[in-house]
């Protein structure tokens, strides 16, 4: 019925979310080893836990994403050394500076 109204008004429904630029950063990052799997599943399950609490409603979903690669990331660094050059990569992707 929803989908009726909507194209009977010609409104086209395509919300970006945080996960549409998750996706999008992480093909412009290449990841292909199991470490980046792995570094895409947490942050997955973190942006699904952040749907979950109304205090990030009004954040601008970029942010959302962006803060959640940064934060999936320096977890990772505590146990993994050589991410730091995972979190250089993502701020140039995203041409960000420190």
């Amino acid at each position: 019925m929803e989908l009726l109204i909507l194209s009977t008004l010609k409104w086209k429904m395509h919300p970006v979310t945080p996960h549409s630029f998750l996706d999008h950063i992480i093909r412009r990052l290449g990841l292909k080893t199991n470490l980046h799997w792995e570094f895409l599943r947490r942050c997955e399950n973190l942006l699904l836990s952040l749907l979950l609490d109304s205090r990030f409603v009004g954040c601008v979903p970029s942010v959302l994403a962006t803060a959640t690669m940064l934060h999936v990331i320096d977890q990772i660094e505590q146990s993994d050394d050589g991410v730091e050059d995972y979190k250089n990569q993502l701020l140039n992707v995203l041409k960000i500076s420190k």
